[in-house]
């Protein structure tokens, strides 16, 4: 193959990549908000509220609701149509809604919570999507678009709080051996597990001492204020980016409060950090210091006694 061939080639190729990655999520977008609903409820209470649709796509879209449940597991969501799903069963909304391009619409709804609604904690999704519910599989398109929002509903009745620190890591992509780190940032990876039939909250801060008790930073954790449902467990990384120089011995405390009594529950650390050109400087410090110094003193001693001598001999 020529170069001007070779030249073609690759100008082609990247010219089908731009309208691949730049082309799909203009002609298929759509906007649903806000992204998260939350309600605390009393059995047999109706709530209305409203939410908003937005069209982005080329043309006019008829879009459906659909409800799941969802979980947490390992921090990622996972939502499911077979496990049961009391809270979807208490909405009513329209059936459908069709939008043109651009076109934004609320869209009222109502929750009615049933008297005998079990206390605590109840999860679920709802989806806005252009897969109608009625139509078949030979009917349904190829790319079905959708957008959701979470809805976290908490009942009132026997409701259980707890929770406890299921561990406090640290990492860093410069590498580390055991406790001792090479390099920044670190990041350290809070897990809050939550024992309550409620979703929880907690929120606090990391903070970093170094090897004279001095406090070097103080991060804080889950300041965008994400739930924890119940039974379940998430981390909270958070980075930390110090200055090139810090070296040494360095203790982190992380603090959490949680719940309707603000419960705190706490863990610490402690690790070393040895950034190798600060290291490097610290030893050749050390090499001054413990060898050259010594050996300096040594000559300057022979030189104090070797000009005494000639002063008593003169």
């Amino acid at each position: 193959m020529t170069k001007k061939a070779i030249l073609l080639t690759v100008a082609v190729t990247a010219v089908m990549l731009t309208g691949a990655l730049c082309g799909a999520p203009v002609s298929h977008a759509i906007t649903v908000g806000p992204v998260r609903l939350e309600y605390y409820v009393q059995p047999g209470q109706t709530v209305t509220g409203t939410i908003t649709l937005l069209n982005e796509q080329a043309g006019t879209e008829t879009l459906y609701p659909s409800f799941e449940k969802f979980t947490e597991n390992n921090n990622e969501k996972v939502f499911s149509t077979e496990e049961p799903n009391d809270l979807a069963s208490w909405f009513s909304t329209v059936s459908s809604v069709t939008l043109k391009s651009q076109q934004q619409q609320a869209i009222p709804f109502t929750i009615a919570v049933p008297k005998n609604a079990a206390p605590g904690g109840h999860f679920a999704v709802m989806w806005w999507g252009t897969a109608s519910p009625h139509a078949s599989s030979t009917q349904q398109v190829s790319i079905v678009t959708r957008a959701g929002v979470l809805i976290y509903m908490t009942v009132a009745g026997d409701i259980q709080e707890g929770g406890s620190m299921q561990g406090f890591s640290l990492s860093s992509p410069a590498g580390n051996v055991g406790p001792f780190f090479f390099g920044y940032p670190l990041i350290f990876s809070p897990s809050f597990f939550n024992k309550g039939n409620i979703y929880e909250r907690p929120e606090g801060g990391i903070k970093i001492y170094n090897m004279l008790g001095m406090l070097s930073a103080d991060i804080p954790v889950n300041h965008e204020g994400a739930n924890v449902l119940p039974q379940s467990v998430k981390s909270f990384p958070v980075a930390w980016e110090s200055n090139p120089w810090a070296f040494g011995i360095y203790h982190a405390v992380v603090t959490l409060t949680y719940g309707q009594n603000s419960e705190v529950v706490s863990q610490s650390l402690w690790f070393f950090v040895l950034p190798f050109w600060t290291t490097v400087w610290v030893i050749i410090v050390l090499i001054l210091v413990f060898l050259v110094a010594p050996l300096t003193m040594k000559r300057y001693n022979r030189w104090i006694i070797h000009q005494a001598s000639k002063k008593r001999e003169s």
